[in-house]
């Protein structure tokens, strides 16, 4: 039973058990009841507070404890309820009363959830979960419904609260922006909202954000999310994939206009997602984060076709869960995605899985680190490409990538980078990958320095269609020699010039790749001179030789003449 404490200020109410009661739940519906209307502080106490219906979240109260691990809100067994949820949830989600009033429902007389405090707890929703013959697929046991926190509202702050044992969402919040433009000054509407929070052991998603627009994201911890490989907020949606946190801004559903412009996230950590994305960007969502690591997910950061997302550090690694189809990082925004200072790391469980699939446009990686288990004894096959571009206009500058091998996800020897789409342009190092880039578009540019190793059957590149530009620093560390292969090449060779026969002569271009027909330009000279030609044709070039045809007029006064081939023009 809780204790009141010698409160001065009448607008901070105590929860207090009745003789009789079982749970905490009527004393903290009491003390609520008292404060909804004129607003204030419910003040939880050093101790832990059982529920069996949730705590509603009200305009202008604030709930705080003495922090986590010391206030707990625990769900009892049976309940199967939200712990927190704001005033008349259902009844704002999803846009369901947007032909009411606007003001009324918005404005400064509304009683939607506004200027609102959490802070300081532990929410305990009372769900265990059993492990089933399906690996990494858990089924829910004690509590088997109810979401840690639902929120609709707007300039609120969540702060030290950790959220755990979820069956369902570990804390969704939603508000729709855009339908209060015609509001005056509706931009004061959106600031001042701020979230930190911690979600442990979720059956569906950890996080589910919604809105309110632009809202700031300090902290954000997710740990063990989608135990049961499911999801009830988007089951409607037919290509919807689990995802630890998701961003999202549209409701297919109700066709209505985006949620969240741009939530900015400070730092997050997602780790342990089963069967699922570490964190998904749907809609036309503009996401912004300083510092995220997934670590230990089945995929890792995935974005959809309209998007916005920058990220200055963003380190995933260990994506091992579940299939091998989803890639470490999955870029399919056509506009301004940026994404700086990123590491990639291979498990030692992966096989086939790629690190990054780009079907975007105009997207910028900077200092971009991929590093595979190539080299590792026993590791061989392990791994997948570690980078392909399927779309154009992207440029991929800083790359290193290391100890990549075994077999992609396609089933062909994996590469450091695999370019499919035109106009790209892929600048930096490739070390001890069983390929360091494969060029299959002609329209791109790559620059490359090699390291590799011919004895295990490494190579530095491999063209089916020659790139627009090229230009190659390869080492080869079997016979120690160094080649650089600039494009624009020029090829020298002596042969007979005393006769007017046909000559058919063979040149090493020494090009990792076979040069096209139309780009080499054959010249005849004897001391510098012009030859004059009866004949001279380039017959064939393949990924070692140019084959060249020529017959001279009349034979040269010297005995040889030179050809020349300039390849690339």
């Amino acid at each position: 039973m809780q204790t009141e404490q010698n409160i001065t200020n009448t607008n901070v109410v105590v929860p207090k058990r009745l003789s009789g009661e079982t749970n905490d739940s009527p004393a903290i519906r009491r003390a609520l009841d008292s404060i909804k209307d004129t607003g204030g502080t419910l003040y939880l106490c050093e101790t832990t507070y059982t529920i069996s219906e949730p705590i509603i979240i009200y305009r202008d109260v604030s709930y705080i404890g003495r922090g986590v691990g010391q206030t707990t809100i625990y769900v009892e067994k049976g309940a199967d309820c939200d712990a927190f949820k704001s005033f008349e949830f259902e009844r704002f989600v999803d846009q369901k009363m947007y032909s009411e009033s606007v003001d009324d429902n918005f404005g400064p007389k509304s009683r939607m959830p506004q200027n609102f405090m959490i802070k300081g707890m532990t929410i305990d929703c009372g769900a265990d979960f059993e492990e089933t013959e399906t690996e990494h697929i858990f089924r829910c046991t004690g509590n088997k419904k109810g979401y840690g926190m639902k929120i609709f509202g707007k300039r609120y702050i969540i702060g030290e609260v950790q959220i755990q044992n979820v069956p369902e969402v570990g804390f969704y919040t939603e508000f729709n922006s855009g339908e209060v433009v015609t509001v005056a000054n509706s931009f004061r509407y959106f600031i001042g909202s701020r979230i930190s929070v911690r979600v442990i052991s979720s059956g569906e998603e950890g996080v589910i954000y919604r809105g309110p627009s632009d809202q700031r994201i300090d902290d954000l911890w997710v740990c063990s999310s989608c135990l049961t490989g499911k999801t009830t907020v988007f089951a409607d949606r037919e290509d919807w994939e689990l995802a630890a946190v998701v961003f999202d801004d549209r409701d297919p559903a109700y066709n209505n206009v985006p949620y969240c412009a741009s939530p900015e996230l400070g730092f997050g950590h997602i780790w342990r997602g089963f069967n699922c994305w570490g964190l998904v960007v749907c809609g036309h969502a503009r996401f912004k984060a300083d510092h995220l690591i997934i670590e230990s997910t089945n995929g890792g950061f995935k974005n959809s076709r309209f998007s916005y997302s920058q990220i200055n550090m963003l380190d995933v690694h260990d994506c091992r869960f579940g299939n091998s189809e989803r890639p470490y990082m999955w870029l399919r925004s056509k506009s301004h995605t940026k994404i700086s200072n990123l590491e990639i790391r291979f498990s030692r469980e992966t096989s086939h899985k790629d690190m990054i699939r780009l079907d975007g446009d105009n997207v910028l990686i900077s200092k971009c680190l991929l590093r595979g288990n190539h080299d590792i004894v026993g590791m061989e096959n392990a791994g997948g490409h570690g980078l392909i571009i399927n779309g154009n206009f992207n440029q991929i500058l800083g790359l290193h990538g290391m100890y990549i091998g075994g077999k992609g996800s396609d089933g062909r020897d994996a590469t450091a980078c695999t370019i499919n789409g035109c106009r790209n342009i892929v600048r930096g190092i490739a070390n001890d990958c069983t390929c360091g880039v494969e060029v299959n578009n002609p329209d791109n540019t790559v620059e490359l320095t090699v390291s590799r190793d011919s004895e295990k059957g490494q190579k530095s590149i491999s063209c089916n269609a020659r790139p627009a530009s090229l230009a190659l620093n390869d080492f080869d560390r079997a016979d120690k020699t160094y080649t650089r292969y600039p494009y624009r090449t020029l090829l020298e060779g002596i042969f007979k010039g005393d006769t007017d026969e046909l000559q058919t002569v063979k040149l090493p271009h020494g090009l990792p790749f076979a040069p096209s027909l139309c780009d080499i330009v054959p010249v005849l000279t004897s001391n510098g001179e012009t030859l004059d030609v009866a004949q001279l044709s380039v017959s064939g070039a393949d990924e070692e030789n140019v084959t060249l045809s020529f017959r001279l007029r009349a034979p040269a006064e010297a005995e040889t003449v030179s050809v020349a081939l300039h390849i690339g023009v």
